[in-house]
């Protein structure tokens, strides 16, 4: 106080005058919350109230699609949170999440506080982001195509690749159809069962026994499917695959169904023996000479002659056969 008149000031002459704001700050606990993607509400989203905690307030929050989008992945309704009178304990806010089966990877929902009512405003922080962690998983071949060598082993190369979420157990099973391989005659057609544990993202291989036959088939094929995904699992777009076995079988032949030789004592050079199909590994046969009309020993000799291919050997095997140049008037004689 100053400038009294008719009157002295007293030593109390100053006082302080205290506003005392009634004012409510609402905002998120975080910048970002996060959540599995497993039917079960987000329980960790949180609105806090600092400042003065007189009267009641409260405001609503508001969700929009990132890179989720409701209603295929959560329930996009405003959510209203109150505080009462004297209140300041944070508010959880219940947001519920879609356990679709589709495999998305991390999604995401924008979060925005809005509408306070009271004597409210919002905070810095405002606005927030929740992650949405899928536990979906897809299975497919790791490639379209398969190869095996007729050899009676099991295929050991065709794989099942897990992809996105590891939690949870999931399997599947591969179907095997006839292409141009039929079974049981070329392979054991039996569906096989593929599981993958909780966490385990690694490869599984597919173990598929191969009948080796002895004939004659060039390269043949299986259709390969997955199907009935169980778990958090679905299938993915390389569902189907070809397995081909390539034959292992060789075929021996002569090139043509006669030959001509002059009987004038010289060999043979153009009996031959050729090799089709498969050329992995060494094969041979024996060509055994029998009487037609020529007699032996007097007309050729008839000891077995042996035909040898090496492995990876196609060339055309030329046979040798001694022909005797006798005197006889015999005309054209043969031997088969």
């Amino acid at each position: 106080m100053a400038n009294a008149t008719g009157a002295t000031l007293g030593t109390q002459s100053t006082a302080t005058l205290s506003i005392l704001d009634n004012d409510s700050s609402l905002q998120f606990s975080a910048p970002t919350f996060r959540v599995n993607e497993n039917g079960t509400p987000v329980a960790a989203v949180t609105v806090t109230r600092t400042g003065n905690v007189t009267g009641a307030v409260s405001a609503t929050v508001n969700l929009a699609d990132g890179t989720a989008t409701a209603p295929g992945d959560y329930t996009g309704t405003p959510i209203p949170v109150n505080f009462a009178a004297g209140d300041a304990a944070p508010k959880i806010v219940n947001i519920p999440i879609v356990n679709d089966t589709l495999v998305e990877g991390l999604e995401t929902v924008n979060l925005t506080l809005a509408n306070p009512t009271g004597n409210a405003s919002i905070g810095t922080q405002g606005t927030a982001i929740l992650n949405i962690v899928d536990n979906d998983s897809s299975l497919q071949f790791s490639a379209p195509t398969f190869s095996v060598n007729e050899d009676g082993t099991p295929v050991a190369a065709v794989t099942v690749s897990r992809t996105g979420s590891g939690n949870g157990a999931v399997s599947a099973t591969v179907n095997l159809t006839d292409g141009t391989a039929t079974a049981p005659g070329d392979y054991t057609g039996t569906p096989i069962p593929v599981n993958f544990a909780a966490g385990d993202t690694a490869d599984k291989t597919i173990n598929i026994p191969i009948l080796d036959d002895i004939l004659l088939e060039g390269t043949e094929n299986i259709s390969l499917s997955l199907t009935n995904p169980t778990g958090n699992a679905s299938i993915g777009t390389q569902s189907t695959a070809n397995l081909d076995i390539l034959d292992n079988d060789s075929s021996l032949q002569f090139s043509a169904p006669t030959f001509r030789v002059n009987e004038n004592g010289r060999v043979v050079a153009a009996v031959t023996v050729t090799r089709t199909g498969n050329s992995n590994g060494a094969v041979s046969a024996t060509v055994n000479l029998n009487n037609g009309t020529a007699i032996a020993p007097n007309d050729y000799s008839n000891s077995p002659i042996a035909v040898n291919f090496a492995s990876g050997d196609s060339a055309p095997k030329i046979v040798n056969i001694p022909i005797v140049n006798d005197t006889l008037v015999e005309g054209t004689e043969e031997s088969t």
